[in-house]
């Protein structure tokens, strides 16, 4: 029987597992060779360990504890952990440059650092000022070693009695544009929505999750596939950081049959076709897509190469998943499917605040966030009477299903007509030897912004640049076709995984101002 103040705190998600068959392996960090293989039991261990160390700092319940951490499984130690001492863990970007860092620790006001200078060593001087300073793998004058601080304590630890709608975990995000925000989920909001989903997942095949985490674990879509993993007493398996080929060979080699992917991953996977035809990727059961748009043509074509059914989903760090295909249904690629259960939607044009089949995709549910960290205008702007607003432009079909036409404010104007980059990337995306698109607006003097697109192609100099203008000119409105196209073996990425724009941006108008 578990008690109420384990039941309802997100540091024991995983003991219910632990409690049922404590000896199945629970995660496999592959950095870390034979000793990355790590038991339900022993996880417990450590997390009761690490829970009774960073509680012996006498901090008070919810002080923050910054996770600087790669992708290793100290990371879901320090996690899980410092959720089960009622203390509220942040995600930070590792990614970020120092001046980055310490806006963020700053901005939190960081009680604990706990800093892995393999994955970023600026977080050594970021974090110099944080009153309790661990470090990973290494040994710095004023900071405790991890391995250290974790065995100073007893396996032994009873937890905090506090508020299940309390702030659990603060996750830096930045959406699709603006300046990096902490999002504040709940211990009960995160323990539900996991619940959900791997119900969901339980309901289409009746088995627990082997989730191979590849995207930095800073990232929501990582801690989800943890999470839903743990949930259905399930492993995590964990890669240090993306590679295609690496990526493939784990899936294969570990019998992964969850994995949620972002849409530049599954192009770059796509050109490992020697790899697609040899291994055997049969495990794969639910292999998502999300964080950003994705072409349909793209995911059909991968979905032919790794023989299986690719479900698109979509949801947002405030809203958790939102919608999502289904094994059973006949959504077409392009969309983003339907509803998941428990999330309430509508759609709002912006213009002129009137719901119907087109417009802002509003949402509410039991677990939305509860707001951004000491930002009230910010919250007040985007949780409206219990709905969030997510910002981003949908259709709905006559069946239900739902369809990504774009950011509200990421629209431009060409000539006085309105254009989404995502409308263009489809557009784009038609053609049969493009793999992959993604537009952004550059400047121009008559037109005020004109459409630019970087694009991957199905194989080298398929197709030309003037190919694929005649092609948007000859199947879409003129004023929408991209005025200069740059091809590339990958998109720039951000630290999240989506595209980062910016870089987008520079290198097409590098490329033009060559010619």
């Amino acid at each position: 029987m578990i008690s109420d103040n384990k039941r309802f705190n997100l540091g024991y998600l995983p003991h219910r597992a632990f409690l049922g068959h404590p000896d199945s392996v629970a995660v496999i960090d592959l950095a870390a060779g034979a000793a990355g293989v790590i038991t339900y039991r022993e996880l417990e261990r450590r997390l009761e360990r690490f829970a009774a160390a960073v509680s012996m700092l006498g901090l008070e319940p919810g002080s923050r504890v910054a996770l600087l951490i790669g992708n290793r499984s100290e990371y879901l130690i320090a996690l899980y952990g410092s959720l089960r001492a009622g203390l509220c863990p942040v995600m930070v970007n590792t990614r970020l440059g120092l001046k980055g860092l310490q806006e963020s620790l700053e901005e939190i006001e960081a009680q604990v650092a706990i800093v892995d200078p393999a994955c970023n060593e600026s977080g050594l001087e970021a974090a110099r000022d944080v009153p309790h300073r661990i470090i990973l793998g290494g040994i710095q004058s004023g900071w405790q070693e991890f391995a250290e601080f974790l065995e100073s304590a007893t396996d032994s630890f009873e937890p905090p009695t506090f508020s299940s709608l309390s702030a659990a975990e603060l996750c830096f995000t930045s959406g699709s544009t603006g300046r990096p925000k902490a999002v504040v989920l709940s211990h009960r909001g995160t323990l539900l929505k996991l619940h959900l989903y791997a119900n969901e997942h339980r309901a289409m095949r009746g088995e627990s999750l082997c989730a191979l985490i590849h995207l930095p674990i800073f990232h929501a879509n990582a801690r989800l596939s943890a999470g839903v993993a743990f949930e259905t007493g399930g492993r995590v398996v964990i890669q240090q950081r993306f590679d295609p080929r690496q990526t493939l060979e784990n899936i294969a080699k570990y019998r992964v049959n969850y994995f949620l992917n972002v849409a530049p991953a599954y192009v770059a996977m796509l050109q490992q076709e020697d790899l697609l035809q040899s291994l055997d990727l049969s495990s794969l059961r639910f292999p998502l897509v999300g964080s950003a748009p994705s072409g349909g043509d793209m995911l059909k074509r991968a979905e032919a190469a790794m023989r299986v059914r690719i479900m698109h989903t979509y949801g947002s760090t405030e809203a958790g998943t939102v919608l999502q295909h289904r094994l059973d249904d006949d959504a077409p690629l392009s969309s983003c499917g339907r509803p998941l259960s428990g999330n309430e939607i509508k759609l709002i044009d912006p213009v002129t605040g009137l719901s119907g089949n087109a417009g802002e995709l509003w949402i509410r549910n039991e677990w939305l966030a509860l707001g951004y960290w000491r930002r009230p205008a910010e919250t007040a702007a985007k949780f409206v009477d219990g709905w969030y607003r997510s910002g981003d432009l949908f259709e709905r079909d006559s069946r239900g299903h739902f369809y990504f036409r774009g950011r509200v404010d990421d629209m431009f104007n060409v000539g006085g007509e309105k254009v989404y980059p995502a409308e263009v990337e489809g557009l784009l995306q038609r053609h049969p030897m493009v793999q992959a698109a993604s537009v952004v607006p550059v400047a121009h003097d008559s037109k005020g912004e004109v459409p630019v697109a970087m694009v991957i192609s199905v194989r080298p100099n398929s197709v030309s640049a003037q190919e694929l203008k005649d092609f948007c000119l000859a199947h879409g409105p003129a004023y929408a076709h991209p005025r200069a196209i740059l091809f590339v073996d990958a998109f720039p990425l951000a630290a999240t995984g989506k595209i980062d724009r910016n870089q987008v941006r520079a290198a097409v108008l590098a490329a033009m101002q060559v010619k």
